[in-house]
Parts: C-alpha cells; structure tokens; sequence
C-alpha cells in the first residue's frame, strides 16, 4: 500500500510540477495541490480500512522523532502556523519551482513521518 500510495501522490506532484512549468503562480499551485498529495499518498490506506479518513485532517497531530538525528522537526502547533508562511513565501519567490521541490521533501520527511513508520507519541 505505501507504494501505491507514493505513486499516486507522484502523480499529483507531477501534474502541479506541469502547472508551474506551464506559467502558473508555484505558492498558489502548492496550496490549492498539496492535500491532494497527502490523500493520494494515504488513499490506499483510508480504502483498506487501516487509517481513518478523519486522522488525515489537517498536519500531523504529535511529536516526531528521528532515531540518532540532531534535527528536531517543529511542534504541531508550530506547523500549523508555519504552513501558511510557506504558501506565502511561494507566492512571493521568483524560483518557486525551487520550493515546491523543497516542499515535498519537508512534507514527506517531516510532516508524514510519524503516519509512514508508526511512530507513535
């Protein structure tokens, strides 16, 4: 189920990664696409009844913690607040491709972590 749900969510990266190349505003892209991504990633998931449909509302709900990192991902309060910061920045920035790729990275390591490997808080 995780692959077909990287799949997915793939795909929808790759048809915003078109809309930007095509000449569409990166931050206003990234916002209206990025929840596709995180339910296309879990869709698998919700469909087969492990994950409820209502645990993906919002950002990850707990703390995170990587094994032997010295990174320390921010608090759920702090995400939350820093998301619309990101949208904002995006909207603003000349190479914002550049962040969209950046994006994804944070969004996969950082705010899907917990929900891939089962950390639990």
């Amino acid at each position: 189920m995780a692959a077909k749900g990287y799949w997915n969510s793939f795909q929808k990266v790759k048809l915003a990664v078109k809309q930007v190349l095509n000449g569409n505003n990166a931050g206003k892209v990234l916002e209206a696409t990025h929840a596709g991504w995180y339910l296309a990633l879990f869709g698998a998931s919700v469909s087969s009844g492990i994950v409820k449909q209502s645990d993906l509302a919002g950002y990850r709900t707990g703390p995170v913690f990587i094994r032997k990192s010295k990174h320390t991902p921010p608090s759920r309060e702090a995400v939350r607040e820093m998301m619309p910061a990101l949208f904002d920045l995006q909207r603003t920035l000349l190479f914002g491709l550049y962040w969209d790729i950046l994006f994804l990275f944070i969004f996969i390591l950082i705010l899907m972590v917990m929900a891939l490997w089962g950390v639990s808080s």
